[in-house]
């Protein structure tokens, strides 16, 4: 009895672990694409300016002046983009903000 006790033990104890491995998985899944979402958002803002600036500068001054303050305004764009995707992917992120500002909500 002893020893059918310890077995059954044992496979809990692995079903447990099993368990937290799925909630860790995911948390780190969920992880992995928000910095994707973030990465793919930094490098559209990003990519205006990298290509006016290396391509367009030296080669074709007046488009490069024409095109320079939309890129500039790209690149600042990205600081303001952030927090909104931030806040749309994190739930808790949402229900502290709703905590703290409950009369916009």
């Amino acid at each position: 009895m002893l020893l059918s006790i310890r077995h059954f033990n044992k496979q809990l104890a692995d079903e447990v672990e099993h368990q937290q491995l799925l909630v860790t998985f995911k948390r780190e899944k969920k992880v992995a694409l928000d910095m994707l979402i973030v990465s793919v958002a930094l490098f559209a803002c990003l990519g205006p300016m990298l290509v006016i600036k290396l391509v367009l500068q030296s080669s074709f001054p007046k488009l490069y002046d024409l095109l320079y303050p939309w890129a500039f305004t790209m690149t600042y764009l990205n600081s303001s983009i952030n927090p909104v995707l931030y806040v749309t992917r994190n739930k808790e992120l949402r229900s502290a903000i709703k905590a703290v500002i409950p009369f916009c909500f």
